[in-house]
């Protein structure tokens, strides 16, 4: 047990004393999950016969190596203290230390058994080569793998569907790495963590086919060969802090005006949720769209441009900068044809927009242009303190690496583009005025945590409005795991999505349900609701899955049948976020509504699906199509899917972040979702996510050559 013990403190990085444990049959081992920065944390909470917690294991692979693992190693000897999950966590690590919490707390409300996992110290495979699948990002993920009698010998990925950008990156490193440090314990792809996990537990599966499970456990468990801390230090005209959209393209231009630049990039991968949305971006008069004859006279797209500030000021309800909304629009002519010429493809789609070509690799030609103008890109960096001189001006920026030390950049002008600050719990409860317990994180990525607003504050930024873009609704991500799509269309998401009768938790109806088909209008109105419920019977859920639907949809496509739903219904019930019953009532008490005010809203719903007429709403008569009359009745969960949290910065014009005065910060600049809340709390397709990341982006290098330059 001892030398069991040892290994474990090795392997693990985190282990009190477990003597007790093993000494007495009056304790119990529990194990409970929760998601970390940058996959699931799993703690092992060992409980005395008095409930006192006695020993505490934390196994988190894919936390960050200096930040997440410190808590790792900090947090659970503080809870076996304190009997308790209410002491410190990790300062620089919140998002873990949170995580820690929550897998302990699960791990003792839930009580499923378990225990510790113990590394074996050699692993015997049978020889040969495996093959095995798992759930990436959207779509499956299948590995081929080669073991020798006590070896892995390679790793292939054989098929692989995400975006160009991931699967290049995963296939470039996490096979790799398995290999050579023979363990299942290997960093995730920052950015790309959905494949990187795919391809680790696929190659479990070929582990437990030519071993056993204990050698899987004992591969997961295996310590992590970790890189010795290295300090950078850089010099350059200007730190960009963010490589998305806007950080890169505001980069590329830089360079491209003969500046220096370094770019530090949290992630593994370049371009953000730009590389990897559908891309709608605001143009009027691009060279595309003249081409692609658009228009119906040379005047029309500079009328349509005159009149774009009025309606986007009227959308945001007046709280966007006129100012920095007045320089957006006027450069709705020129961006994409500069874009263009620089190497990102659009294509056009109408008057007022285009839409960003090849997903996955949209920045690949600008990344090279800029290296080969001296740029330096660091991914795996992540900002974290802005730097200032003697007479307190902007000098640069200090961060951390993925070794776990410094780099410090020293620069004349420092451009914010961090992302936004969805991903940061406390700042989203804090700054926005809705409730976003039951939110989905749209982009599924933990970097978002207001990096860039917070650095801007410390240097005596102002706090300026926040916004939030709500896109649709989504059913909960935790059905990802189940081998279903919670980002494409699929049967159950289909069925989900499907406009029958909507209600929320009260048991009342309270929307027009054909608003599935206008993403920003469904989900700014089920945002407020928090969670809401789609209720159909067996005989809607049969016809779905035979004929489909009459129309099509979000998740659906117009008569096409929904294969396999009874059967992914019958795994979604058993995960806990579908919900079936014989009778209405029944139903009412599993959904937590009023069985008399859930009744009645049926009953309703029904009488107007009869008569033809929804003349309570006014939901098209198509949808009208089914009666929910039969049982088993049906209750599907839907949540809130939002794109991102922004604002906080208060920008001029120039993308120039302001103090408390309203004073210009010299030196300091944002774009992007770090560029103050331009739109307010709208989310509009073609102005607030790509459109607005590259427009920004080229705004801010345009104004920071500018200032470097003495113009403005």
């Amino acid at each position: 047990m001892k030398k069991a013990l040892s290994l474990l403190l090795a392997f693990l990085l985190v282990l009190s004393s477990a003597t007790a444990f093993a000494e007495s049959d009056k304790t119990n081992t529990y194990v409970g999950e929760a998601q970390g920065f940058g996959g699931m944390v799993t703690a092992y909470v060992t409980v005395s016969a008095e409930g006192d917690i006695t020993d505490l294991v934390v196994v988190g692979p894919n936390e960050t190596i200096g930040k997440g693992s410190v808590a790792i190693e900090e947090m659970p000897p503080r809870i076996i203290e304190a009997d308790s999950i209410d002491v410190d966590g990790t300062s620089g690590a919140t998002f873990t230390s949170d995580a820690i919490r929550a897998a302990v707390t699960n791990a003792l409300a839930n009580k499923v058994e378990g225990s510790i996992p113990v590394m074996e110290e050699n692993i015997s495979y049978h020889a040969g080569t495996y093959t095995a699948s798992a759930f990436a990002h959207n779509f499956p993920l299948s590995v081929e793998v080669t073991f020798s009698e006590n070896r892995i010998e390679s790793v292939t990925i054989t098929e692989d569907r995400s975006d160009v950008a991931m699967g290049r990156a995963v296939g470039a490193t996490v096979p790799a790495e398995i290999v050579e440090q023979q363990s299942l314990n290997v960093d995730a792809v920052s950015g790309a963590t959905e494949s990187s996990n795919a391809v680790i537990d696929a190659v479990a599966a070929c582990v437990e086919q030519a071993a056993n499970e204990d050698a899987v456990v004992a591969l997961k468990s295996k310590a992590r060969i970790l890189p010795e801390a290295e300090n950078l230090e850089y010099t350059a005209d200007v730190a960009v802090v963010g490589g998305g959209g806007s950080g890169l393209t505001a980069a590329y231009s830089l360079s491209e005006q003969g500046y220096s630049v370094v770019v530090l990039e949290a992630a593994d991968i370049f371009g953000g949720m730009s590389n990897v949305c559908g891309g709608g971006s605001l143009s009027f008069g691009s060279a595309l769209q003249n081409e692609a004859g658009v228009y119906e006279n040379s005047e029309e797209a500079s009328t349509l441009q005159a009149a774009e500030y009025q309606i986007l000021l009227n959308a945001a309800d007046g709280q966007a900068n006129a100012g920095l909304l007045h320089a957006y629009v006027d450069a709705l002519d020129e961006y994409v044809d500069w874009a263009m010429d620089a190497g990102i493809e659009y294509s056009s789609s109408n008057k007022t927009a285009v839409r960003l070509m090849n997903r996955g690799c949209r920045f690949d030609t600008i990344i090279e242009k800029m290296t080969a103008n001296g740029a330096v890109l660091l991914s795996g960096t992540r900002g974290t303190d802005l730097l200032t001189d003697e007479q307190g001006n902007i000098s640069g920026v200090l961060g951390t690496n993925s070794t776990g030390g410094t780099t410090t950049v020293h620069a004349k002008a420092v451009l914010l583009a961090t992302g936004g600050f969805l991903a940061n719990n406390e700042m989203v409860k804090k700054y926005l005025s809705y409730d976003s317990t039951y939110w989905e994180n749209w982009s599924g990525s933990t970097r978002y945590q207001g990096d860039g607003i917070q650095m801007a504050w410390a240097a005596g930024a102002s706090v300026g409005e926040f916004g939030v873009q709500p896109h649709d609704v989504q059913v909960p991500e935790a059905i990802h795991k189940l081998g279903i799509s919670t980002h494409s269309p699929e049967s159950y998401t289909g069925a989900a999505y499907y406009p029958s009768l909507w209600v929320n938790q009260a048991g009342y109806r309270f929307i027009n349900e054909d608003v599935h088909s206008s993403a920003e209008m469904h989900g700014a109105v089920t945002m407020y609701q928090k969670l809401y419920y789609t209720i159909m019977d067996q005989a809607m859920v049969t016809k779905l899955e035979a004929e489909g639907s009459p129309v099509g949809g979000w998740m659906f496509q117009k008569d096409t049948p929904l294969a396999g739903l009874n059967e992914q219904i019958e795994k979604v019930i058993e995960a806990g976020y579908c919900f079936r019953a014989d009778s209405l009532d029944e139903l009412a008490g599993m959904i937590g509504a009023d069985p008399e005010i859930f009744t009645e809203t049926v009953t309703r719903y029904n009488e107007l699906v009869n008569a033809g007429e929804d003349t309570d709403f006014g939901k098209i008569s198509i949808y009208l199509d089914s009666t929910i009359e039969n049982g088993p009745y049906y209750a599907f969960l839907n949540v809130p899917r939002i794109l991102a949290a922004y604002g906080g910065l208060d920008i001029d014009k120039n993308m120039s972040v302001l103090d408390g005065t309203g004073r210009v910060i010299p030196g300091l600049f944002a774009a992007g979702l770090d560029a103050g809340s331009f739109m307010g709390n709208v989310y509009s397709v073609t102005t607030v996510t790509a459109g607005f990341a590259i427009c920004s982006g080229y705004m801010a290098g345009n104004s920071i050559g500018a200032w470097l330059n003495g113009q403005i």
